[in-house]
C-alpha cells in the first residue's frame, strides 16, 4: 500500500489553517479598533475637560462659525448621543471650537485632514463633538459615550440633564478631589447632599450666578465621596447623584520570601520573591528593585522592573531596594538586607 494524505486530510488541514488564520486576522482588527476607540476617547475626554474649565473661568466657550448638524442620516443609537439638545427638523446647532484657545491639544482626530474633520461644542449645553465621526467597525462615535467613558475609565465630567458635574483630578490620586456643579438657572428648589461611608458630611447651599448656570462648589473634601443633587424642573422634583471615587491614600503592600538559590546544571542564581502584592482601588503601575541600597529617586529612575514577582540576586548582593507604587501616585519604598535570608 502506498502512503501519502488523502485529499479529505488535506482539506481538513487547510480548513484548519483558514480558520486560524481568520481567528488571528480578527484578533488583530479588534486590537487596532480598541486602540483606536481609546485614543479618540481619551483625545475628547480631555478636550470635553478642557471646555469646561475654559467656561468656568471665563463664562464662555472660545469658538468660530456657526455649523449644522443633520440626525437624519444617522443611525437611532448615534441619534442617542444628541440627547437634550435642542434639535429642529432634525438639525442641531453647533459650534466649531476654537482649539489654540483653550491652551496646547496635540490631536489625532480633527485636524482638518479631511471636510467637517473638526470639533464642535454645543452652546446649549457645553457638550464637544466630533463632527465627522470616528468610524470603528460597524460603528460611528461622536462624542463621548457611556462605552468610551468606561474605557478610558473617565471621571472628569457628567452631563445629566444639563447638570454638569467636574472635578478638579480625573486620574486616580491620593490629593483631594473638589467638584463644581452647574446647575441651569432655570431649575429651582436646588438641595445638593454630600455623603461619606452613608453619612451626610456637608449640605451644600451657596451658589454663584455663573451666566446660564448655577454654580456650586464642594471643596476640602479627604477620600470618595457621593454628591445627590434635588432639584425642580418645569414643576417636576427630580434627583441625579455623582460619585467621587477615585481618591486612594493607601500604599502597596506585599510580602518578600526568604533568599533562595536556583541551580539546574546549565544556570544558577539566587533570587527572592514578592508575594500577596496587593492594592485594592487603583492598582499598581510601578514595580521595580535595584541589587544595592539607592535613593528613592534613583530607583524611581534607574531600577529594574519587576517580573512575575522575581528579583534575581547576585552572589555579593547584600542589601537590595524594591520600589512599589500604585496610579494614585502612593509607593512602598524600602532597603532590604538579605544577606541573612
Amino acid at each position: 500500500m502506498r502512503k501519502g494524505v488523502s485529499l479529505a486530510s488535506l482539506m481538513i488541514t487547510i480548513v484548519i489553517i483558514m480558520l486560524l488564520a481568520t481567528t488571528v486576522a480578527i484578533s488583530a482588527s479588534s486590537s487596532i479598533n480598541d486602540s483606536r476607540k481609546i485614543s479618540f476617547a481619551t483625545e475628547i475626554s480631555f478636550i470635553q475637560e478642557a471646555v469646561n474649565h475654559y467656561y468656568m473661568k471665563h463664562g464662555n466657550i472660545p469658538v468660530l462659525e456657526k455649523i449644522e448638524m443633520n440626525l437624519s442620516t444617522l443611525d437611532e443609537e448615534n441619534r442617542l448621543e444628541f440627547k437634550g439638545e435642542n434639535v429642529n427638523n432634525d438639525i442641531v446647532q453647533l459650534y466649531r471650537l476654537d482649539l489654540p484657545s483653550l491652551g496646547k491639544i496635540d490631536t489625532v482626530f480633527g485636524n482638518d485632514e479631511k471636510e467637517r474633520d473638526y470639533y464642535a461644542v454645543s452652546l446649549d449645553t457645553n457638550r464637544v463633538y466630533y463632527v465627522l465621526g470616528l468610524h470603528v467597525g460597524e460603528k460611528n462615535y461622536y462624542s463621548l459615550t457611556d462605552e468610551l467613558r468606561s474605557i478610558i475609565r473617565y471621571f472628569d465630567n457628567s452631563l445629566t440633564d444639563n447638570i454638569i458635574f467636574s472635578k478638579s483630578i480625573s486620574k486616580w490620586t491620593n490629593q483631594n478631589i473638589d467638584v463644581q456643579i452647574l446647575i441651569p438657572s432655570e431649575y429651582s428648589n436646588i438641595n445638593i447632599v454630600v455623603k461619606q461611608s452613608g453619612n451626610v458630611i456637608s449640605n451644600v447651599s451657596n451658589s454663584i450666578l455663573n451666566g446660564k448656570y448655577h454654580q456650586y462648589m464642594i471643596e476640602g473634601i479627604s477620600g470618595n465621596y457621593n454628591i445627590s443633587v434635588s432639584y425642580l424642573k418645569n414643576n417636576e422634583n427630580k434627583n441625579i447623584s455623582f460619585v467621587v471615587d477615585n481618591y486612594d491614600n493607601e500604599k502597596p503592600t506585599y510580602q518578600v520570601s526568604d533568599r533562595k538559590n536556583l541551580d539546574n546544571g546549565d544556570e544558577r542564581y539566587s533570587y527572592i520573591e514578592l508575594y500577596d502584592v496587593n492594592d485594592n482601588l487603583s492598582g499598581i503601575s510601578k514595580m521595580k528593585y535595584m541589587k544595592s541600597e539607592v535613593s528613592e529617586g534613583d530607583i524611581r529612575e534607574n531600577g529594574i522592573d519587576i517580573q512575575d514577582g522575581i528579583l534575581e540576586l547576585d552572589d555579593d548582593t547584600e542589601y537590595i531596594t524594591i520600589y512599589i507604587e500604585d496610579n494614585a501616585e502612593n509607593y512602598d519604598y524600602r532597603v532590604l538586607d538579605v544577606r541573612g535570608k
